[in-house]
């Protein structure tokens, strides 16, 4: 959600939406599972916290989550071998 400072000094909020259907995202966050896929195994995240579109349920995964997924992908695929 995008947040300005207006006249008053009062911060306004103007809503982003979803980049699928176009329908205004309340940015409350949801438990979600993520499925991601690398080189050949395949790992299954639940409770991720994530923003999801009322109308087509696309789902928004913040850059500071997905970088925590990413670091466990990591970590289980070094000790995997």
């Amino acid at each position: 959600m995008a947040t300005k400072l207006s006249s008053a000094g009062l911060i306004a909020s103007k809503p982003d939406f979803c980049e699928y259907c176009g329908a205004a995202l309340n940015h409350r966050e949801r438990s979600v599972t993520v499925y991601r896929h690398h080189r050949g195994r395949h790992f299954i995240f639940e409770q991720v916290p994530a923003p999801v579109c009322p109308h087509c349920g696309e789902r928004y995964i913040s850059a500071r989550v997905a970088g925590q997924m990413d670091g466990r992908v990591e970590m289980w695929r070094g000790s995997l071998g």
